[in-house]
């Protein structure tokens, strides 16, 4: 399902690298089906901006993911440009960033960003240990609720 209610994803990029501030922790964070990984990455490329992590959520351990969460920031420079070099889009264009298969990430991974991925639940359907520290870290115990954690 998408839910672009106010424009595409490449709409999103767009208006948050106009207003991104300057400087190396800002940063732009969309989510988006799993499925529209090369809108994402078009995107965020025609805006100016690299993928600094991308984490995938699982609904249940061992299946497809079902939604991305991205983090971008303002792309200042390709690997061997001079320091400070600005790149165009169409020249950046993702060609680093898009990488054939596998989901490992960071450093020795396969793709140019910090790769992470959290299923809710385990193949006996419980919550998992990443999804109920999700919880937690927004105030809802994990305990609580029929999703107990296996």
């Amino acid at each position: 399902a998408r839910c672009c209610f106010r424009g595409t994803v490449a709409a999103y990029a767009s208006a948050a690298s106009r207003w991104l501030a300057d400087g190396p922790h800002a940063r732009f964070v969309v989510c988006e089906s799993a499925v529209h990984d090369d809108r994402v990455m078009a995107g965020g490329a025609d805006a100016g901006l690299e993928v600094v992590s991308r984490v995938s959520v699982h609904g249940r351990d061992g299946k497809p993911a079902l939604f991305r969460v991205w983090t971008f920031r303002r792309r200042t420079a390709s690997p061997g440009a001079a320091d400070g070099e600005r790149v165009s889009p169409s020249t950046a264009a993702m060609t680093a960033a898009t990488p054939a298969g596998g989901e490992r990430g960071g450093a020795g991974g396969i793709y140019p960003w910090q790769e992470e991925a959290i299923a809710v639940r385990d193949r006996a359907g419980r919550w998992t240990p990443q999804y109920a520290r999700v919880l937690e870290d927004m105030g809802i115990p994990a305990e609580r609720g029929s999703g107990r954690v296996g």
